[in-house]
């Protein structure tokens, strides 16, 4: 599958955005957590993005300001992480560690390389009751694909500002 979207992609490349995401396991605990759930949930929120990343690489290196933007979610940052949605927690903190890396690796090709926080979102997955609208939880992504500076790479941000990770 992503062999033929290589393929019928053009040369020039410019933006990868990974913001597929799945959140199975809200209300269980890390002691009872399905390793199906565990594995689907990484494969998903962290080694899909991992691949599609690279398997665009040859192409964002062609372009002259590539940008690689992983959709995460602030429930990923160990630095406030809790006891609460395992699975998804951990799979959007190795994401971040994804990003880091892809980040480090790509800054002699000056790829942008970002993880981004839109927010609890008003989608199928954040529900009705979640405060932000669709709207809202795109501007962040649109800023960081469009005009955020070519040589911001390797952050977490959320709103247009750089968060800890």
């Amino acid at each position: 599958r992503i062999r033929t979207m290589k393929t019928l992609c053009c040369s020039n490349i410019r933006l990868v955005s990974n913001n597929a995401a799945v959140l199975a396991e809200e209300d269980r605990s890390v002691f009872n957590i399905s390793t199906d759930i565990i594995q689907h949930t990484f494969v998903t929120n962290t080694i899909g993005p991992l691949l599609v990343t690279r398997t665009f690489l040859p192409l964002l290196r062609a372009s002259k300001s590539a940008r690689v933007i992983n959709v995460s979610s602030s429930v990923g940052r160990l630095c406030t992480m809790e006891h609460r949605a395992p699975a998804y927690s951990i799979s959007k903190a190795a994401l971040n560690a994804v990003t880091r890396q892809f980040a480090a690796a790509c800054q002699a090709d000056h790829i942008a390389v970002n993880a981004i926080d839109p927010g609890w979102v008003q989608t199928d997955m954040g529900g009705s009751q979640a405060p932000r609208t669709i709207k809202k939880g795109v501007e962040g992504i649109i800023w960081l694909a469009t005009e955020a500076p070519s040589n911001l790479s390797g952050k977490f941000l959320m709103d247009q500002t750089t968060t800890r990770w």
